[in-house]
């Protein structure tokens, strides 16, 4: 490799690390503009930084999550039912790091639940769990934990149904067939848990000492309320 080509490398990650230090300013940007507030206001780097990457997408992505971390509870502003401000600051920089690296999993997986469940933004979690599963639409315990937004958060019983039958068609525990099940027969849809199960007893002709489809079978059954 001849030293021009390193000299340009090197200048390219030069680059995207001035670019990462400027964004993590512009992030902190609103804590100094309110001195002795005693509230903290950030704000996320603009989704055009990922146009001036030089190469580095991955490796701002990964300076993102580290900054993210250390404010995973940040909430801007709750509303009367104590709900976080819809997509707001750990949303955006979730959303812009699973742009720079759209694999980036354990973003995902840790993001969404800080969204659902530490801070409550039902609509930025929403939004950034469908992004998820479009991704990883094989991803068991992504899709598990899509299901549980949608029936407790989003009370969309249907869509959890779906996403549970996923979770459980992708390797999760076999007891999870038994929820998809429940969950089908709350939507009013108990004729789909019955198609989910009519389906697993033809899988299991093919592979009778299956112990996983035997099992499935049994507990859909049982929350089916069906006669063994």
């Amino acid at each position: 490799m001849s030293p021009r080509v390193v000299n340009h490398q090197n200048m390219g990650f030069y680059l995207a690390i001035v670019l990462f230090i400027v964004a993590l300013a512009y992030t902190r940007a609103g804590v100094e503009a309110n001195p002795g507030s005693g509230l903290r206001e950030y704000i996320a780097p603009p989704t055009q930084i990922q146009y001036f990457t030089f190469g580095y997408r991955h490796c701002i992505a990964d300076m993102l999550w580290i900054r993210s971390l250390q404010d995973f509870n940040f909430c801007e502003k709750k509303d009367a039912q104590k709900l976080c401000k819809g997509k707001g600051w750990l949303y955006k920089m979730l959303d812009l790091m699973t742009d720079l690296s759209p694999h980036f999993r354990m973003a995902y997986l840790a993001g969404a639940m800080a969204l659902t469940i530490v801070i409550s933004d039902i609509e930025g979690a929403s939004k950034f769990i469908d992004k998820g599963v479009a991704e990883f639409p094989t991803d068991w315990k992504l899709l598990y934990q899509a299901g549980y937004h949608a029936a407790y958060e989003e009370k969309n019983i249907k869509k959890a149904a779906g996403l549970i039958e996923s979770a459980a068609r992708n390797g999760a525990p076999s007891w999870v067939y038994g929820l998809a099940a429940k969950l089908y027969d709350q939507a009013g849809k108990k004729d789909l848990g019955v198609g989910l199960l009519r389906q697993l007893e033809e899988a299991r002709e093919k592979d009778p000492d299956n112990e996983f489809l035997n099992e499935a079978i049994e507990r859909l059954k049982g929350d089916l309320e069906l006669s063994p």
